[in-house]
């Protein structure tokens, strides 16, 4: 199971921030979990219109209870992620992120395989 760490920023100023692992299936999960063990259970509403409002979620009602579902597909999600993150802290350079990505965890031998197919693949694109 993966662990996660979570993030709980003070909610005023004289508080505190708190960070703690979670194990937990996925993202969600490990977030409900940590509002739970700090009780807080209340403010996943709130967490979750933050999340919906950036179109990461939707939100269907049935009766009283609200379902919560993934708005994009998952490649689309990393896809418009990295984006993000390519501008903000890469400065738009996707060969700085590749370094920076397998300067933290290394890539195995068969992903390294992998990345030089799909390399291969964008370079035989790039000349057709």
């Amino acid at each position: 199971m993966p662990s996660f760490e979570v993030f709980i920023p003070a909610a005023e100023e004289t508080g505190f921030d708190l960070t703690f692992r979670v194990d937990a299936d996925h993202w969600m999960a490990a977030l409900k979990t940590g509002l739970d063990q700090v009780g807080l259970q209340g403010h996943r509403g709130n967490l979750l219109c933050d999340i919906k409002e950036s179109s990461y979620a939707r939100a269907e009602q049935d009766g009283r209870v609200h379902l919560y579902r993934a708005a994009l597909a998952q490649e689309e999600t990393q896809r418009h992620l990295v984006r993000d993150l390519l501008d903000r802290a890469f400065g738009g350079s996707p060969s700085q992120l590749v370094m920076q990505a397998l300067a933290a965890r290394p890539a195995s031998t068969a992903e390294l395989k992998e990345i030089r197919s799909l390399l291969k693949q964008y370079e035989e694109k790039d000349r057709g």
